[in-house]
């Protein structure tokens, strides 16, 4: 799966029930804890602690810088080994079942791993503190500014009728292309036309970012999703410099597309307005100057002000766009 079409989308789905796991996991082992334990065998229980505070971490900071990494990358490494994992239970459990260990020695990792694991998140900041202070002064700074913004690079979302519009007047500018939709034959076609597309949905987590929205130009929502508010407000939060062109259905709904982030809002509703009026007043011989300006003040009188920002307060992708 991970090296199919459905890539982004299986990893996405899965993340809630990785969260349901880690609580069963978590739940799990407070029912296997007996806390007599803790005055029964109490130097058992140091001496599995000292192994998996101090070997293991030790154990694999070694690895690490036998493998040619430096101290800074070693340290929160060991620390984050500071624990005992899943895989451990499995091993103790077939300890157990094969008389290696015997209960005392079953409990002893049960509260080693209820320690270990309240202490690790403690141990990783202070190995975190240690490996970003004293250790890495020598070391190079690395620049924490933002990934460079490719203007030339937009994310599609949809392949409909109007996504495939946009596509080819995008295609003919020279625009690097994402395209994100749900259906996978599209998502094939696309890529037998060597269009890159993502088969994903917007709304969950990961599926912008899979699509380079960090560094992306701009971001049109051909396709009127449900959801396109939280979508424009996530993509903000990823990409404050975004340019982004934003489709909904009713003209009730473009204020609250705009208040989300959007920069240039097109309803449906309006569109065939214009369109109707075009019809209706196709006799009429004005310039083509006067019937823009008709048709801009009849956009203005459905959307209740200009769909289109002011130069000033365009986004840096969408001024290279006009420069072209």
């Amino acid at each position: 799966v991970g090296r199919s079409e459905f890539a982004a989308r299986a990893a996405n789905d899965a993340l809630p029930m990785r969260d349901a796991f880690a609580v069963l996991f978590f739940v799990s082992i407070g029912m296997l804890f007996d806390p007599r334990s803790l005055v029964q065998v109490p130097m058992v229980i140091a001496a599995v602690m000292f192994v998996v505070i101090i070997v293991k971490p030790l154990a694999a900071m070694l690895t690490v810088r036998a493998l040619g990494q430096p101290l800074s990358t070693a340290i929160p490494v060991g620390a984050a080994f500071s624990q005992v994992g899943e895989f451990s239970f499995i091993l103790g459990t077939v300890a157990l079942s094969l008389g290696l260990i015997n209960d005392d020695g079953w409990n002893a990792l049960v509260a080693a791993s209820i320690l270990s694991i309240g202490l690790n998140p403690y141990v990783y900041r202070w190995a975190r503190r240690l490996s970003s202070g004293k250790i890495t002064k020598t070391l190079p700074i690395v620049s924490s500014q933002r990934a460079e913004i490719n203007p030339n690079h937009c994310i599609l979302i949809g392949y409909g009728p109007v996504g495939k519009i946009v596509h080819r007047l995008l295609k003919e500018r020279g625009v690097e292309i994402t395209v994100i939709d749900l259906n996978l034959d599209t998502i094939r076609a696309l890529h037998d036309m060597g269009t890159n597309a993502l088969y994903g949905d917007v709304l969950r987590q990961g599926t912008l970012d899979e699509a380079g929205i960090a560094t992306a130009g701009s971001l049109i929502l051909s396709a009127d999703i449900d959801d396109a508010v939280e979508v424009i407000r996530h993509a903000r939060h990823l990409n404050p410099d975004l340019h982004v062109i934003a489709r909904c259905a009713h003209l009730r709904d473009a204020q609250a597309l705009r208040n989300a982030g959007a920069n240039v809002v097109a309803a449906g509703e309006a569109e065939v307005g214009v369109a109707l009026a075009e019809v209706v007043t196709a006799g009429d011989e004005r310039a083509c100057s006067v019937a823009a300006e008709h048709r801009e003040s009849i956009r203005r009188s459905l959307y209740n002000g200009p769909i289109v920002p002011k130069v000033g307060s365009k986004s840096r992708a969408y001024k290279s766009y006009l420069g072209k």
